[in-house]
């Protein structure tokens, strides 16, 4: 069961804040119908019948004294109070009054802190002119509350449109889940072909299997990340049952973030564009615990170029910038599809070689070393640098099984090979 007194707790305030006062609301052909306090309460429902109301103002001198209402009546009657009696000593008093240009937010708040269906309204003297009831608030929503509600839905959406996230929203039907409305961003990044189509035509089955069952079951989903094509994303949702009988039975809110550019940054070393030193890092503790789970081998390789700071000192830091570019460019061309280079810092590099044993390493690395030695970088005014390195190679499970003991045996093997006089391998 729901109440009008309800249904106005619930409407939102900013729909009364749009100006509306009392007097946007009377009616000029209802004239105050009131009794005097020496009125009899048989008088009193006698004038409420022929009146069709159901509330009385109590007038003493054309002032208001209190009100009276049938529901009053009602509960003396239950009591056995004879109607004979006069409606003075019955009648509620103090007041709640109002005037005309009360603003109609006033009127909403009183009615629901002091839970009265009733305010008499008077005029700048204070003379009674009619009572507002909360039934004349509530015929004031049919039409211009949801005139309020569209406008505001507009408006807010108009806001999520400036916003950098992807804002869609789904309509769950129990057999299908349909795009109804995406932001501008979104339509910018998959096409206004989206509307009114099936969220698995942009979002891929297996990722959006697991977010349905997630938002169906929790209600809510943060920060899972999927990737479509070469980009990254990041989503957050929550559903909303609005299950009325018909086909649908709900609504996902999904926000979604292009973290492409973001996850490359904190992966990705900006000055050579190979992984930076965290993502190797991380790399290799995970082949390791995948190399333990498999028991496979693999090999990682500590790379230093040779008097580099000479490059520095004799052609400047921007054409030791330029060496470091072109260095990383042949690694990352000739390694293997499963093979991950990182810059470790400076000078130096990482090679993570799974399922590699000691002597294919071996075999990589020498061949990777042979063809930086026939390297020739062109760097500033002209000039051409010719670079070689030396590398360090150790292998897991032989020379340790966390990454501290492979870095320090690889470490190890670098500073062996520098000493033999560099451009060299030791394993």
């Amino acid at each position: 069961l729901v109440t009008q007194q309800d249904l106005l707790k619930h409407v939102e305030e900013d729909f009364y804040r749009l100006t509306i006062k009392v007097k946007h609301i009377l009616k000029e052909s209802r004239k105050l119908i009131s009794v005097s306090p020496v009125d009899s309460l048989s008088t009193v429902l006698k004038v409420m019948i022929e009146n069709n109301i159901s509330a009385i103002a109590v007038l003493q001198d054309n002032i208001a004294v209190g009100i009276i209402t049938e529901k009053d009546i009602l509960q003396l009657a239950a009591d056995n109070i004879p109607i004979q009696n006069k409606v003075g000593a019955y009648m509620s008093n103090p007041l709640d009054t109002a005037h005309p240009d009360t603003p109609l937010v006033e009127i909403v708040e009183v009615m629901n802190l002091k839970n009265i269906r009733r305010v008499l309204i008077v005029d700048k003297n204070d003379l009674p002119l009619t009572i507002i009831t909360i039934r004349d608030v509530v015929k004031n929503l049919e039409g211009d509350y949801s005139k309020f509600l569209e406008r505001k839905l507009n408006n807010a959406k108009q806001i999520l449109n400036l916003l950098p996230e992807m804002m869609i929203e789904v309509v769950d039907t129990g057999k299908e889940q349909l795009v109804v409305w995406a932001n501008n961003k979104a339509i910018n990044m998959f096409g206004n072909n989206i509307i009114d189509k099936p969220v698995m035509n942009f979002l891929p089955k297996k990722n959006w299997d697991y977010i349905y069952i997630t938002l169906m079951t929790v209600n809510k989903i943060e920060n899972i990340k999927f990737k479509k094509g070469d980009r990254i994303y990041e989503l957050s949702g929550f559903f909303l049952k609005t299950d009325g009988g018909g086909a649908e039975k709900g609504r996902f809110q999904l926000i979604m973030r292009d973290i492409t550019e973001e996850i490359r940054m904190s992966t990705v070393d900006t000055l050579t564009n190979i992984y930076n030193k965290r993502f190797i890092n991380e790399f290799l503790i995970k082949e390791i615990e995948r190399s333990k789970r498999l028991d496979n081998r693999f090999s990682i390789v500590i790379c230093d170029m040779d008097d580099f700071k000479k490059i520095n000192d004799t052609l400047g830091h921007l054409s030791g910038d330029m060496v470091l570019k072109s260095f990383s460019e042949l690694i990352a061309q000739m390694i293997r599809s499963q093979d991950v280079v990182g810059r470790y810092g400076g000078d130096e590099f990482m090679l993570i070689l799974p399922e590699t044993d000691r002597e294919t390493a071996l075999h990589i690395i020498d061949r990777l070393r042979d063809n930086i030695e026939k390297m020739e970088v062109s760097v500033l005014k002209n000039k051409k640098a010719k670079i070689t390195a030396s590398f360090g190679i150790a292998t897991f499970p032989e020379d340790g099984t966390s990454s501290d003991d492979l870095l320090i045996a690889s470490d190890e093997r670098l500073y062996k090979a520098k000493s033999l006089g560099k451009n060299t391998v030791a394993n």
